[in-house]
């Protein structure tokens, strides 16, 4: 049996005090296509703010998927967008 071969890579950057996290996937069946995956969240000490996104693009590469979520998350922030109330232990 042949080994599946899958790609994941992931980007972390600090934006006005929120944690963008994208993380590159590649599009299955479909060679050198790579879509974002991002979660935007706020540490709030007692609790974590923290909504995911799906950019619904498609990438000829890792970096540029994760760039591309980057400055999505960017704009989301910019926008005013607000991570929904989440709570968890920590």
């Amino acid at each position: 049996m042949k080994a599946k071969e899958e790609f994941l890579n992931r980007l972390t950057r600090l934006y006005k005090g929120f944690e963008i996290e994208v993380t590159a996937v590649s599009v299955r069946g479909e060679k050198n296509s790579f879509t974002a995956h991002l979660v935007i969240s706020k540490d709030a000490r007692s609790y974590t703010d923290e909504m995911v996104f799906h950019s619904g693009q498609i990438f000829p590469d890792i970096n540029a998927a994760l760039e591309a979520g980057i400055k999505i998350g960017q704009q989301q922030i910019d926008a005013g967008f607000r991570p929904a109330t989440v709570v968890s232990n920590k």
